[in-house]
């Protein structure tokens, strides 16, 4: 059984760039869950970060997993 990391991980591999929404919805967790996994791993330097701008309100982050 696979922890929620790695979850997060093999997510990321397969759909190259996820916001926190698109991972929470995916996984059946909660955004602030996802979040934190996903700051993780960015911290960890396994996932970069990156600001995606719309029309209107907030930019969301963008998740995209990096291969070692």
């Amino acid at each position: 059984m696979k922890g929620t990391v790695e979850k997060v991980i093999t997510l990321l591999e397969t759909e190259g760039m996820l916001t926190t929404e698109q991972t929470a919805m995916k996984l059946g967790i909660s955004r602030s869950t996802a979040r934190r996994y996903l700051e993780f791993l960015a911290d960890s330097g396994r996932a970069a970060a990156n600001l995606s701008y719309g029309t209107v309100g907030r930019p969301e982050r963008v998740y995209k997993f990096i291969k070692s």
